[in-house]
């Protein structure tokens, strides 16, 4: 239960104090949804937009892309889940690509 200091009682644990208890830093979980959100954007319209590759490829860039970006590469990549290509979404053997300005603007904002 939280009170803050106009008296008003809330339920629900907040969100400084959820991250506080499990050790997640913030910003890293702000990038994760961003990234979570770069994927689905990129994925829209496309048979490859189902919650299970969406989750396995949120997976994959919070273990290893987003660990690995500093802002000078000319793409990133994702790997999806599935083994294809779909040239119209950036899809290459089963990795997407990103263009470096797009993932800049994803995980600085």
């Amino acid at each position: 239960m939280c009170v803050n200091s106009a008296s008003q009682v809330s339920t629900e644990p907040s969100l400084t104090n959820d991250l506080r208890e499990t050790g997640i830093q913030a910003g890293g979980l702000f990038v994760t949804r961003a990234g979570k959100r770069m994927i689905k954007n990129k994925l829209a319209g496309s048979h490859f937009n189902v919650d299970d590759l969406v989750s396995e490829a949120t997976s994959y860039f919070e273990s290893t892309t987003k660990r690995k970006f500093v802002g000078n590469e000319s793409s990133v990549l994702v790997k999806l889940g599935v083994d294809a290509t779909e040239k119209s979404i950036g899809l290459r053997k089963g990795r997407l690509s990103f263009e470096a300005y797009v993932s800049t603007l994803v995980l600085h904002n």
